[in-house]
């Protein structure tokens, strides 16, 4: 099968977010089970600096007098074609022009748009709901604007989830049904081959994350060491603040993120998560139970759904200090920190969250797209 992932942003290794890797860890693993793969994607650049950033490109497309410069690369191990990102539409249907796909996968931002496009040259197209966000958007869209109303009933398109619960949402808000195909991890990207349990870890350090939860853990527990990782590259004004906020925080370490979470998950003891929104899954927990680092996250979204019995759910309005006590708790006590460790690595090889199940289900609901297309 011919596949074209598009998206509206960046994607790695320019941002190193669930999204962005849920896309690169399924275009590897389905080229490598033989399917033709490329991605299409916006060149990097942060919506405060965005028309600072465009002026190189803008200046490379008056000398090459090419408005349409794509840059083009394989540095993820298959074809990524990169534009500015008010060009991604374009870029998707020359692509389809060139390239002839059997099908094109969207998600994310103004993921309707890019849907449209290969729709109009009739090419069947999946849409991933990945966030409540999204699922949220496409409903106010479709609300404004017959075009998008109409493609959800296209037999051209059709819509997959990345969790039951974005699934519920998909089928409350849009009236549409969708399949469940969790996010593809692919255990050699997380598991690490020796681990040295020190710190208390908290992957992207932004305030929907739980950023105000987890700065003031840290505060009640002086004595134990935490690692922030960063997810999203941050502005100027971001970084400022991100610096005072650790200004007191001797025990906070903080360190950039990457492609994969190895180093991060070697040192880590357990996995705080306390978001403060309705996430749809929760791709960093299963990825850390494949070394069996339990987590202490927020009950809400699709959250429990990727726990499983591996960890400890609060409400994500519970005092700083409830998260501090369970934290401290699973640390002190080593036969139930073990029994939890236990746990996690269990939930991680769950059957649904193995990554051949989840290619085969994917291309499953891909197949089952394109014979729903009219002759």
């Amino acid at each position: 099968m011919r596949i074209i992932f598009a998206v509206q942003g960046p994607h790695v290794p320019y941002l190193f977010a669930g999204g962005p890797l849920d896309v690169h860890h399924l275009a590897l693993t389905l080229g490598s089970q033989g399917h033709d793969v490329a991605v299409a994607a916006a060149l990097p650049g942060l919506p405060e600096s965005v028309r600072f950033r465009q002026l190189p490109y803008r200046l490379s497309q008056a000398i090459t007098r090419n408005e349409l410069l794509i840059y083009r690369d394989t540095y993820n191990g298959y074809e990524t074609f990169r534009v500015g990102h008010w060009l991604v539409p374009r870029l998707l249907e020359e692509r389809i022009a060139a390239w002839r796909p059997d099908i094109v996968v969207t998600q994310g931002q103004d993921s309707s748009t890019l849907a449209l496009a290969a729709v109009r040259q009739g090419v069947p197209v999946v849409l991933r709901q990945i966030d409540l966000w999204g699922v949220e958007m496409l409903a106010e869209a479709a609300k404004k604007d017959t075009t998008v109303e109409s493609l959800l009933h296209n037999p051209l398109f059709s819509i997959v989830s990345n969790s039951a619960f974005i699934a519920a949402k998909t089928e409350e808000l849009l009236r549409v049904s969708s399949p469940v195909v969790h996010p593809l991890i692919r255990p050699e990207d997380s598991v690490c081959d020796h681990i040295d349990p020190r710190y208390i870890t908290f992957i992207s350090p932004i305030p929907w994350k739980g950023l105000a939860v987890a700065l003031e853990v840290a505060r009640l527990l002086p004595h134990r060491d935490f690692l922030f990782v960063q997810g999203w590259r941050r502005s100027a004004a971001e970084r400022k603040k991100q610096r005072a906020d650790l200004a007191g925080l001797p025990n906070v370490v903080l360190r950039p993120n990457s492609a994969g979470l190895k180093e991060v998950f070697a040192s880590t003891s357990v996995l705080l998560a306390p978001s403060q929104i309705e996430e749809a899954f929760g791709r960093v927990i299963v990825e850390a139970g494949f070394n069996g680092i339990p987590a202490v996250a927020s009950r809400i979204g699709g959250i429990p759904e990727s726990i499983g019995e591996s960890g400890v759910l609060l409400p994500p309005s519970d005092p700083p200090e409830r998260w501090a006590d369970a934290i401290d708790r699973m640390l002190s006590d080593p036969a139930s920190y073990a029994r939890f460790r236990t746990a996690a690595l269990a939930n991680a090889q769950r059957q649904e969250f193995e990554a051949t199940t989840i290619a085969e289900r994917f291309i499953k609901v891909l197949s089952s797209q394109l014979r729903a297309v009219p002759a």
